[in-house]
């Protein structure tokens, strides 16, 4: 981060300075003091179940040099060379600080959004420019309100491309993060259920998303998936130059020859080969709108595909494990109906003479169509014919009804209520050799299951 003085602080959030000298200049932003550093402003968030008021006392001792928190809540007696500030509400100063800093940079901002996919094409591009040129790009999946301008408070001098995740769970989100980001550049990954109890409808979150092409300015770049059925939608939101991608329309950038392998998949764009260490047809739909962004930013297609064979796969995300004889793919971060189905069809496109098994936990946020959708979830788990189905947690019934309907065999499925029970069944029911595919909101915490394979399976050193 480029330093930040008061007064700028001041003029571009409204906070009101309420003890300390106003030469204080400062070096880094942070919402959690076990980050905190010299120089810093530590910014009191507070939310449902935390209160960063409580921590700004401590956030001095820790080296911050400011701390902004709300009106009559400022630490009692802090160092005379120390600043405490207040403002009504520290979390919309953190935005509009974020918004003014970024207003100093004129380099590319490119907003990464979309129902499913967004984090994993983040970190796509951001790997993949930054073999080219120093990028900033989002941490895991820093895409709210806390994560956004965090994201943009580590642009400083030497960055010359920056690359924000801009993510939704209520109408307005995306506007109100893509106001504070100003991208020029905007990619929209797909649209699909998400969000549901927010958003209410496919439709609702076609509108959400649609605000970030919808932010672009006139000389800006819209990166859209001509395969999407609300593409036209989309594309009609932006006054902006529209490049596509795909695999099955005539986009600009278009995926063909897809084949999957134990190394991850291979594809042709415009004829020249590609290979990602990914899985899933979804993630070939990443892997070229990370190629379409590369080319929009100036990059040659050979340049940005030879990239995207050094990925780095994301955690938790379609990610390979091997535990011994078992072969685990950890998609625990999150899940939604339109990756679980892409999941699903990554595994099933995996079988090569081994078991396979599913465990599927419950998927949040849906609203009130969440048994159905959990239900169509799970018709496509039966007609893709896995060996063995485990549904985990409160939707599991609809889930296996669903299959039954998709002709999977009832001896071929089983749920567990909690994923508690599931740490302790799903290592029995697991046989060496078997491909096992993880995945269910985050909220669940599959991860554990993961974890209690590792514990089974994984051979252990010489006197553990």
């Amino acid at each position: 981060m480029e330093p930040i003085n008061l007064n700028d602080l001041l003029a571009s959030t409204g906070a009101r300075l309420v003890s300390g000298p106003r030469s204080v200049r400062f070096t880094s932003v942070s919402t959690d003091t076990r980050t905190v550093s010299d120089g810093a402003l530590f910014v009191a968030l507070q939310g449902p179940r935390f209160d960063g008021n409580a921590f700004a006392g401590e956030a001095l001792t820790r080296g911050a040099r400011g701390v902004l928190t709300t009106p009559g809540r400022a630490p009692e007696d802090p160092p005379k060379d120390r600043v405490c500030l207040e403002h009504a509400d520290p979390g919309r100063a953190f935005l509009d600080l974020a918004g003014w800093y970024r207003r100093r940079f004129t380099i590319p901002f490119v907003g990464i959004g979309g129902a499913a996919g967004k984090t994993t094409t983040k970190e796509m591009a951001g790997q993949v420019l930054s073999r080219f040129l120093p990028t900033v790009y989002s941490e895991k999946s820093f895409n709210n309100s806390v994560g956004v301008p965090a994201t943009l408070l580590r642009v400083d001098g030497s960055t010359r491309v920056a690359v924000v995740e801009i993510g939704t769970n209520a109408r307005g989100e995306v506007a109100q993060l893509a106001k504070v980001v100003a991208p020029t550049v905007g990619l929209v990954t797909c649209i699909a259920e998400e969000h549901l109890e927010g958003l209410g409808s496919l439709e609702g979150v076609a509108e959400e998303e649609g605000d970030l092409p919808a932010a672009l300015p006139e000389d800006g770049v819209a990166i859209l998936n001509a395969d999407d059925r609300f593409f036209a939608a989309l594309r009609s939101r932006t006054r902006c130059r529209v490049v596509t991608f795909g695999l099955e329309s005539d986009a600009d950038y278009r995926a063909t020859d897809v084949v999957f392998h134990v190394a991850g998949c291979s594809f042709r764009v415009q004829g020249k080969p590609a290979t990602v260490p990914l899985l899933g047809t979804h993630n070939v739909y990443n892997a070229v709108s990370v190629v379409a962004l590369a080319s929009v930013l100036g990059f040659g297609l050979e340049e940005s595909l030879g990239a995207l064979a050094e990925l780095r796969p994301p955690q938790r995300r379609m990610e390979r494990k091997r535990f011994g004889d078992v072969e685990v793919i950890d998609d625990c971060y999150n899940a939604n109906p339109a990756s679980v189905r892409a999941a699903v069809r990554a595994l099933e496109g995996l079988r090569v003479g081994r078991r396979r098994v599913l465990v599927l936990g419950k998927m949040h946020e849906l609203g009130e169509g969440s048994k159905e959708l959990h239900r169509d979830v799970g018709r496509a788990v039966g007609q893709s014919r896995v060996d063995l189905f485990i549904a985990v947690g409160a939707e599991s019934e609809a889930l296996l009804r669903g299959a039954v309907e998709g002709g999977l065999s009832p001896a071929r499925m089983l749920a567990l209520p909690t994923a508690e029970e599931a740490v302790s069944a799903v290592p029995d029911l697991v046989k060496p050799g078997d491909l096992v595919l993880v995945k269910g909101s985050r909220a669940e915490g599959l991860e554990r299951i993961v974890d209690a394979l590792a514990a089974r399976y994984q051979p252990r050193e010489a006197g553990e």
